[in-house]
């Protein structure tokens, strides 16, 4: 594990910014800041990747959606459509935040690091 971390230190930086949001869900708006660095990195990878990040990126796609099209359908006949659009356009910069994080759990130090974290943080939720 120490030796896959050498190869790669840049690996916590990765870690730091997923681990930091997660626990930056307990403020009202301080998340906001890694969720949005986390998605012009989602976007920069997807630029800059290849025929195995595409695979990737249509498999996020494709659970994002089941999320995101509920919302779509649902903010056509809504009470509030000016606050059921902008609630569910909001959701768009989810998508690459969510390519991203998809992106950085490949690597398995990464994987089972953000894994104790997030049970942490469930712990102590």
């Amino acid at each position: 594990m120490i030796t896959e971390i050498k190869k790669k230190p840049s690996i916590y930086f990765h870690i730091g910014l997923i681990s930091t949001t997660f626990f930056l869900f307990s403020t009202s708006n301080f998340f906001h800041y890694p969720i949005a660095l986390m998605s012009l990195l989602g976007v920069f990878l997807y630029l800059r990747g290849g025929g195995a990040e595409r695979k990737l990126f249509n498999k996020c796609l494709l659970l994002f959606l089941l999320i995101w099209l509920p919302m779509v359908f649902s903010s056509i006949d809504s009470v509030n459509p000016e606050r059921a659009w902008k609630t569910t356009l909001l959701y768009l910069h989810l998508l690459p935040a969510f390519y991203y994080v998809s992106s950085v759990v490949q690597q398995r130090v990464a994987f089972n690091f953000i894994c104790k974290m997030l049970a942490l943080f469930c712990f102590f939720l």
